[in-house]
């Protein structure tokens, strides 16, 4: 459990990137560097072209650092949520290969990235 001010800092440290249909946010085979939480828009999930999954996020006015923070978890199957994890191998392992692709699949889509 992260203390007040661990959380604070996490939330000062996210970095808010925008994408358009089409935008691979995340590639297969690349070395993982950034966790990005999709908390705006859809994307597909794809291993060697293959589409393994859907996510589809609500379309928020604002995030706040608690539900950015309340969204950690494993991103294996079609979910409906406030955001979703991306690449988050990247926070645990020294840049470990991407194993999936993702790509953005609505008009748009916004992430915070963790670099």
């Amino acid at each position: 459990m992260l203390l007040e001010e661990e959380k604070h800092a996490l939330a000062e440290a996210l970095v808010e990137m925008h994408f358009t249909k089409g935008d691979v946010i995340i590639h297969q085979g690349e070395p993982g560097s950034t966790c990005h939480l999709l908390y705006e828009g859809c994307a597909e999930v794809l291993k060697d072209g293959k589409r393994l999954q859907f996510i589809q996020v609500p379309f928020k006015d604002t995030v706040t650092c608690s539900s950015i923070l309340a969204c950690w978890g494993n991103a294996t199957q079609m979910r409906v949520k406030e955001c979703c994890p991306l690449g988050e191998d990247a926070l645990f392992q020294e840049e470990p290969p991407c194993k999936v692709t993702v790509r953005v699949t609505s008009d748009t889509a916004k992430t915070f990235a963790l670099f």
